[in-house]
């Protein structure tokens, strides 16, 4: 600081003596000639003294301002050479913490606020602000130093428009030094918010404009190229920032989505575990329901062979004991009795039927699926007196046999349903074949119910969730549509894969 204040002084003084020094010369150097020649030499004025104080008044005097001249523009360029190496430094300084501050946050409302305040104070400026380009237009996103007024009706820039859309569209720095003189160039509020001179360069991100750096003086005010050089530096570093910002914020988002993402399949995982649980559970109960159903089943049949076929094949075998007792006494007698224990052998042939047609009707493995509901609507019918009719679409076609059984027991649970539960006076069964699977409805007028519920006490309703199951390890997926009051219906999709080559007959 010493160094600068003696180096002003020098050239102060320097610039005294640039017409001083000459003077006192030119005085000393004729003083000096005249009192040689009048007063020592006594000598009368000749064209001799006359050259010597010609010489010694205007030589002299012109070569000490020649070298004090010299002296001075060298004192006045150091010290500016000084002068600039000192902004310079004070510039790379202020770029230098305008970089650190705009580095040490992601945020981007932040960064634009920091390197605005740190602008303003290096280039003593104003006001100042910062526009991006969002969606075409240059939108307002930080301030300093603007009234309300020109907030609200400066906020977007076209491109191409004022000053800061002019910077941008062409990506180049423009300056104005007094805007009284070129008014045209900008748009009115900046003129009625009292600026003078304004200074807009581009901020550059990569190798794209991604907005403006605009600041301002209320005074006119001559911006030097060093200064335009200086924030177009800054608008670079700005430029970065922002893309390190638009990064981070894209880096947040992606974490943010990838959390709702990972969140929303941690729910998923737990949902289906408590599924996967619940179906569990509820296939161990409908285990134990089938076995139960399996010994049921067991004890009615061997119930029914007991109490009918084994009584009736004892009877058969009285009457034929009794027709070998009377086939030499009483022929008569013989051909009633043989008579009655035909009688009874059709019995048991008739119970036995009925009893193999129960446990698996043969009409499904010979003719298929269509025949076989058709036999057990008639059959149904005929049992429960309620109305069945079946309705068939579409060229029938044999299915897998698993996929029959399931389809078959699956209306027949359904029509058993319909029996005790649903107090209907009619049920139906629909059945299309397309070039997609095959489409079923079992369906009925009764009284309802609401799937909701049943659904939320599933472990109450084994028959539904053995129906699904069974159609689900065939490849299908069965619905249930039902509302109180309003009857049930059961759709079957069996997909096309489940079809057989051949065609039912």
């Amino acid at each position: 600081m010493a160094k600068e204040r003696g180096e002003a002084h020098l050239v102060a003084m320097l610039s005294r003596l640039r017409w001083a020094m000459p003077t006192a010369t030119a005085l000393l150097s004729v003083s000096y000639v005249l009192f040689e020649h009048r007063i020592l030499l006594r000598s009368a004025l000749n064209a001799h003294i006359i050259r010597e104080l010609l010489f010694f008044g205007l030589v002299g005097p012109f070569l000490a301002g020649l070298v004090l001249e010299w002296a001075t523009e060298a004192a006045l360029a150091r010290h500016r050479a000084r002068e600039e190496l000192r902004e310079r430094n004070r510039q790379l300084a202020g770029l230098n913490s305008i970089s650190e501050a705009v580095n040490r946050s992601l945020d981007l409302q932040e960064v634009l606020d920091e390197a605005l305040d740190r602008v303003m104070d290096l280039l003593q400026v104003d006001v100042g602000e910062v526009r991006l380009l969002r969606e075409g237009t240059l939108r307002l996103e930080s301030y300093r130093g603007l009234s309300p007024g020109f907030v609200d009706a400066d906020r977007v820039v076209a491109l191409g428009e004022c000053l800061c859309g002019l910077a941008a569209y062409h990506s180049r720095p423009f300056t104005v030094n007094d805007l009284r003189v070129a008014p045209a160039v900008t748009r009115r509020a900046c003129l009625d918010d009292g600026l003078r001179s304004i200074m807009c360069v581009p901020v550059i991100s990569k190798t794209r404009v991604v907005g403006v750096i605009h600041v301002g003086c209320r005074q006119p005010r001559a911006f030097s190229p060093q200064e335009e050089a200086f924030l177009a530096a800054i608008g670079r570093q700005i430029g970065m920032a922002i893309e390190n910002a638009s990064l981070y914020a894209r880096v947040k988002a992606l974490n943010r989505e990838l959390e709702a993402r990972v969140r929303e399949r941690t729910i998923e995982l737990e949902r289906a575990r408590r599924e996967i649980a619940q179906k569990a559970q509820q296939l161990q109960k409908l285990l134990a329901e089938t076995v139960q159903i399996q010994e049921r089943e067991r004890a009615r049949i061997a119930h029914d062979m007991h109490n009918g076929v084994i009584q009736l094949i004892a009877g058969a075998l009285y009457e034929v004991q009794a027709a070998k007792d009377a086939a030499t006494t009483n022929p008569d007698r013989m051909h009633a009795c043989l008579e009655a224990a035909l009688e009874l052998i059709q019995q048991i042939e008739a119970e036995t039927r009925r009893t193999i047609y129960d446990l698996r009707p043969p009409i499904l493995d010979a003719k298929g699926l269509i025949p076989a509901l058709r036999q057990y609507a008639f059959r149904y019918q005929d049992l429960t007196g309620i109305p069945c009719s079946l309705h068939v679409s579409g060229a029938p076609r044999r299915l897998s046999t698993d996929a029959e059984v399931a389809i078959y027991r699956v209306v027949q649970e359904a029509l058993h349903n319909i029996q005790c539960h649903a107090r209907a006076t009619m049920a139906e069964v629909l059945v299309r074949f397309g070039p997609r699977g095959l489409w079923l409805m079992i369906r009925d007028d009764g009284q309802g119910f609401d799937p909701q519920a049943v659904a939320c006490h599933a472990d109450r309703h084994l028959g539904l969730v053995g129906m699904r199951e069974r159609i689900q390890s065939v490849g299908g997926h069965l619905e249930i549509e039902a509302e109180p009051g309003r009857g049930t219906s059961i759709v079957i999709r069996i997909p096309a894969q489940a079809f057989a080559r051949e065609e039912v007959r």
